[in-house]
């Protein structure tokens, strides 16, 4: 009987399984920062004509 996978595991199951394994690790607090010296910027599109990729990964 096949499975039925999430369209993201068909795509990329590596990268998937190493972004889940993130969820269980840990990391020590290294450094404080101010919110006033936080800046979001937004993340990089590619467009061809078929399709949008994030340029983030």
């Amino acid at each position: 009987m096949p499975i039925d996978l999430p369209d993201v595991l068909k795509r990329d199951s590596a990268k998937y399984a190493a972004r889940l394994g993130q969820s269980f690790g840990s990391s020590k607090e290294t450094l404080k920062v101010k919110a006033d010296d936080i800046e979001l910027i937004p993340d990089v599109e590619i467009f061809s004509l078929e399709k949008r990729y994030p340029g983030n990964d």
